[in-house]
């Protein structure tokens, strides 16, 4: 079966593109900026060559960033680790070779003090990203400009929106991996499939009676499955705003 979540994606794109999506740190993000930044990041995954089923590891303080690399990952079935921005030497390290990762996407001071990271692809997260603004409803940074071209959000001006998103994404693909604390033990890697994921909107949707019109509070760390999840994606999956 196709991806369920991929096509209440789909139904998002086609919202009215000044409608903000996410609102917050002095930025806003409508839904036709977001839609024209997930075209340009595909252009970016097809030409890197990451395929469906690849893990892509974001790590980064910029939640704006965040939200808009793990819905293009997931909408082009690219599995998405998140990590904890705030996780310091040994323990980030740990994380990092259990996510036995094809790519990196992080703050560029992550980026320098993971050094090395063999024959991953990484794309650091300018330290300044904060600073540009999204479009109502074209390119993202179209108003301020990108800044630098080999870093994210300056990259995306480089970059052509693909004319077609892929269409074969099944449910079994595994959407997100979440680490658990480690309060106890060792973090462990949690997974949750395009289905978890779509039964889990449904359920957020019907409990809380979410719709076009919510407007969601989300004051948890997008590292965090609430964060993310009951959050950003629940927003999506309901045309809502965050």
């Amino acid at each position: 079966m196709v991806s369920r979540i991929i096509e209440l994606f789909d139904k998002a794109c086609a919202v009215a593109p000044n409608k903000p999506w996410c609102i917050g740190e002095g930025r806003e993000l409508g839904y036709g900026a977001m839609t024209d930044t997930v075209r340009r990041l595909t252009a970016h995954i097809e030409k890197s060559g990451w395929k469906r089923g690849d893990r892509v590891i974001l790590c980064t303080g910029d939640d704006f960033a965040l939200m808009c690399w793990a819905v293009t990952l997931l909408r082009n079935g690219v599995t998405t680790v998140v990590l904890n921005h705030n996780l310091q030497g040994d323990e980030l390290r740990t994380l990092l070779g259990a996510a036995e990762a094809r790519a990196i996407v992080a703050d560029e001071d992550i980026v320098e003090r993971i050094g090395d990271a063999g024959s991953c692809d990484v794309v650091s997260i300018a330290a300044d990203s904060r600073k540009y603004g999204y479009g109502k409803s074209g390119l993202f940074g179209k108003k301020k400009g990108g800044g630098d071209a080999g870093k994210y959000p300056g990259m995306l001006e480089t970059l052509e929106p693909v004319a077609e998103l892929p269409a074969d994404v099944p449910e079994d693909t595994v959407a997100i991996i979440l680490f658990t604390s480690g309060t106890t033990s060792r973090p462990k890697g949690v997974e949750l499939t395009h289905g978890n994921l779509f039964t889990q909107m449904g359920t957020f949707a019907r409990q809380y009676q979410c719709s076009e019109n919510t407007r969601l509070l989300d004051i948890l760390p997008l590292y965090h499955t609430d964060g993310l999840n009951a959050g950003v994606f629940l927003s999506l999956t309901v045309q809502g705003t965050v």
